[in-house]
């Protein structure tokens, strides 16, 4: 879901530019790594780290993309209305390639299977 949400929001801000391929520009979005924490009976942790390379046609356009990203992967809105916060974004522009790294942290409660009730009981004597 989250990275649909990165998808989707690169679409809405550069639609001409392409999501992977062979075209300059483009984008490339990774999952790095997730990980889980439980914390406290049916609630976890979900922490999940992309990188976002950009393939521009120089190293101007690399630093605008990264300033841009740096304020549109803020706040991601996901395909059920919940809001996920970014952390830890930073980026670094290396042979003329941007190296975006963002980390997205939500949380799950899990669904717990009910115990079936008895529909009737009978007591003997």
């Amino acid at each position: 879901m989250i990275k649909q949400s990165i998808l989707d929001t690169l679409t809405d801000l550069y639609p001409y530019t392409p999501i992977s391929g062979d075209k300059v520009p483009r984008f490339l979005v990774q999952m790095i790594s997730t990980y889980q924490i439980h914390q406290l009976n049916t609630r976890y942790k979900r922490v999940h780290s992309f990188k976002i390379n950009y393939y521009g046609a120089s190293i101007q356009a690399c630093s605008e993309r990264a300033l841009e990203l740096l304020l549109a992967m803020e706040y991601l809105t996901l395909e059920d209305g919940y809001i996920v916060k970014s952390s830890d974004m930073h980026y670094e522009i290396m042979e003329g390639v941007l190296h975006f790294n963002v980390t997205y942290t939500e949380f799950i409660n899990k669904v717990k299977d009910s115990d079936p009730i008895m529909e009737n009981l009978k007591l003997s004597d």
